[in-house]
């Protein structure tokens, strides 16, 4: 029982095992995602079938053990790549604004949540108030975007609540900011370009 129940945690650490019946003495390959392998030798593998063999097992009783144990492993392996691959959470950028029609004062943040991306005014923000003002994200830089490209493949991000005073914005239906070089404040009804930053 001992050897039988060492033998399957060997199985299950070495991964794809399917080629242990294999009479070449090449190694056997498992690749997850491409990129993640695991090889073992053939002479290793023959070595576990006939301790198996020896406890009573036959290659015919343990090969469905090798196929249950490499589907775990590759279940467990592509679970850690995908974790591992995760944006963690936390600041992802900060700064501070860049006067283009009007000035704007304060710290903005771009943080990460829970999977999610969120905007955050500081408490110092003070800006001149006016209707339809927005927070957009642009593809442009801060010294690139002018009123007549703001909101050339711009992301809305929130109409503003307040022109001044801590908030929090969720940047909706984006993962991550490819593609976008700054932040702006934008006043869409008049077409006028408050205040932009770069990212």
């Amino acid at each position: 029982m001992t050897r039988n129940l060492k033998l399957f945690g060997a199985l299950v650490l070495a991964g794809g095992l399917m080629a242990a019946f294999s009479d070449s003495g090449s190694s056997a390959l498992a690749a997850i995602d491409s990129e993640v392998s695991i090889s073992i030798s053939a002479d290793a593998a023959k070595t576990a079938v006939a301790l198996a063999q020896a406890t009573g097992d036959t290659t015919q009783t343990i090969r469905p053990r090798i196929m249950a144990a490499q589907a775990i492993t590759i279940a467990q392996t592509e679970e850690a790549v995908t974790i591992a691959s995760a944006p963690a959470d936390g600041l992802v950028t900060t700064g501070s604004w860049t006067k283009k029609k009007r000035v704007s004062k304060g710290t903005w943040s771009i943080v990460r949540e829970d999977g999610g991306l969120f905007v955050e005014l500081d408490a110092d923000f003070r800006t001149r108030g006016a209707p339809d003002l927005k927070l957009f994200l642009s593809p442009f830089s801060a010294a690139e975007v002018n009123k007549n490209n703001a909101l050339e493949g711009a992301h809305l991000i929130s109409l503003l609540d307040s022109n001044k005073g801590a908030q929090r914005y969720v940047i909706p239906d984006i993962e991550n900011l490819d593609g976008y070089r700054s932040i702006i404040i934008h006043c869409e009804d008049y077409t006028v370009l408050w205040s932009a930053a770069d990212l």
